[in-house]
C-alpha cells in the first residue's frame, strides 16, 4: 500500500472552456475539518489548512468530472498545541510515516434534487477506505475584484475512525467522524468566464 492518505473532495463547474483547465484551490477561502465526540461530551474538532489538488471539470456531465485532493498531515490544528502534538504522533495520524492525506474520487452521481455523491477513496496511513462526500452546494462566477473564474463548493460526509486504523481510546472518544468542506478553486490564468449561479 502507499504511504499517502486518500481524503474528501470532488469538483465540478459550468462553462464552456472549463474541462482540462488548470484549477488552484483558494487556501484562505477553504476549509477541511472534521469532528468526533469527547467522551459524548463536546464535539472536539480539527482542521487541516495545507493541501493542493488536480480537478478535470466536465462542464456538460457532472457525473464524468473527477478530483484528486492531497493533503498535508502537519498543517493539522486541534486548536491548542498539545493535542495537535498528540494527534500527529504514532497512535493517530503518524505523520513521520504518513505525511500525506490524498482523496480521490471514483465517480459522481448527480441526484434529482440538484446535490450529488461524489464517491471515492480515502488512504489515510496505511489503508485505504472509501469515501462518499455529499455536495449540497456549488456555485461558479467571475471574482470582480480579480476577473478570475471561481468555484464553491459546500461538501459533508462521515467515516469510522476505526476503519482508519485510529482504534486508541474506544470508549472515551466517539467512533463517527463527521466532515465538513468549504473549498473554492480558482481557474489559473484566465482574467474572465461566463457568470452563472447553481
Amino acid at each position: 500500500m502507499k504511504n499517502r492518505i486518500l481524503v474528501a473532495l470532488a469538483i465540478f463547474a459550468f462553462g464552456a472552456t472549463l474541462h482540462a483547465a488548470n484549477w488552484r484551490p483558494q487556501l484562505a477561502h477553504s476549509s477541511l475539518i472534521f469532528f468526533v465526540s469527547h467522551f459524548d461530551l463536546a464535539k472536539s474538532s480539527g482542521r487541516f489548512t495545507e493541501y493542493s489538488g488536480s480537478f478535470d471539470i466536465d462542464p456538460k456531465d457532472i457525473e464524468q468530472s473527477a478530483a484528486r485532493v492531497e493533503i498535508a498531515v502537519s498543517s493539522l490544528d486541534m486548536g491548542d498545541a498539545a493535542f495537535t502534538e498528540t494527534m500527529l504522533g504514532k497512535k493517530w495520524f503518524d505523520v513521520e510515516s504518513f505525511p500525506k492525506m490524498v482523496f480521490q474520487s471514483t465517480s459522481v452521481q448527480a441526484n434529482d434534487d440538484g446535490t450529488a455523491i461524489v464517491h471515492g477513496e480515502l488512504q489515510i496511513r496505511d489503508l485505504v477506505i472509501p469515501l462518499d462526500l455529499h455536495l449540497s452546494r456549488w456555485r461558479c462566477a467571475t471574482f470582480p475584484l480579480n476577473g478570475r473564474y471561481t468555484c464553491g463548493y459546500s461538501l459533508t460526509g462521515e467515516l469510522d475512525r476505526m476503519d482508519a486504523g485510529m482504534t486508541r481510546f474506544k470508549k472515551l472518544v466517539g467512533h463517527s467522524v463527521e466532515l465538513r468542506l468549504e473549498f473554492e478553486i480558482e481557474r489559473e490564468n484566465v482574467r474572465a468566464g461566463p457568470k452563472r449561479k447553481r
